[in-house]
Order: structure tokens, then sequence, then C-alpha cells
């Protein structure tokens, strides 16, 4: 199945947004943990 263009950088930039976001959390976590620490 052959994807426009227009359907394919959506999903590639849906992707992009996903891994910025998964990126804030893992920070977020390690930020939570590091207080943790001490």
């Amino acid at each position: 199945m052959i994807k426009s263009i227009a359907e394919q950088t959506a999903t590639i930039q849906e992707i992009a947004n996903a891994s910025e976001r998964l990126a804030e959390i893992a920070n977020e976590m390690k930020k939570n943990v590091e207080k943790f620490q001490y």
C-alpha cells in the first residue's frame, strides 16, 4: 500500500512529536529519581 507524500509527512510528524513527548517524560522521570536519591 503506497501512501501519498502528504500522508507520509503527517505520519513522520506524528512519530517525531511522540518521540519528543517520550523524551520529555523520560527527563521528568530522571529528575524525579534524582530527587529521591538524596
